[in-house]
């Protein structure tokens, strides 16, 4: 399974992306990332749409060990080494998801 205590890196590109796609700085994106790592929607977890989405992202890079994780209105794509978790890069959840993704974050919350 996962370990959350893993220490989580950003690329130079997952800063840029998160700075132009959320408006987070260096500071605020690693910490948001770390956040997103220990507390968000992986697919195990995820159903319906939501689910769907998350699985198709996936089936898409098959053969690579990525995670994908769905964190408020962000996706997440992190390479899960062994040592430590690196986000790749993030972008916005399509709109036709998005309240189902929050729903599912404050479910999981109350769990």
């Amino acid at each position: 399974m996962y370990d959350f205590d893993k220490e989580v890196i950003l690329t130079n590109h997952a800063k840029e992306r998160l700075w132009e796609r959320a408006g987070l700085k260096k500071g605020a994106a690693a910490r948001l990332a770390h956040i997103a790592y220990r507390k968000g929607i992986r697919a195990e977890i995820a159903n319906g749409c939501l689910m769907n989405y998350l699985d198709r992202q996936e089936e898409r890079d098959a053969g690579k060990n990525n995670i994908r994780v769905v964190y408020g209105e962000m996706t997440y794509i992190f390479n899960d080494d062994n040592e430590k978790a690196v986000l790749i890069t993030a972008y916005r959840v399509p709109n036709r998801i998005k309240k189902q993704a929050i729903g599912t974050q404050r479910r999981a919350k109350t769990i």
